[in-house]
């Protein structure tokens, strides 16, 4: 496992703005067969965001009930 050493935020995003990547993302590792279980724990690192939001937007066909940013419901 690889060590992030350095990092340049250029901005952050609010939760609607990451909504359509977050779901885009989901999307297509489900459409690759990845297990729902693995894509939860690897979006949820990604974005840093709650694994609860992920596996929301795993099981939902529209939109999430979690905000990504916050982590609330």
């Amino acid at each position: 496992m690889s060590t992030l050493k350095y990092a340049r935020v250029n901005g952050t995003y609010e939760g609607e703005e990451i909504t359509h990547d977050l779901k885009r993302t989901v999307a297509a590792m489900l459409r690759d067969g990845i297990p729902r279980r693995q894509i939860v724990e690897e979006t949820s690192a990604l974005y840093g965001i709650p694994a609860e939001c992920v596996e929301e937007v795993v099981a939902a066909t529209g939109e999430a009930d979690c905000d990504p940013i916050s982590g609330v419901s």
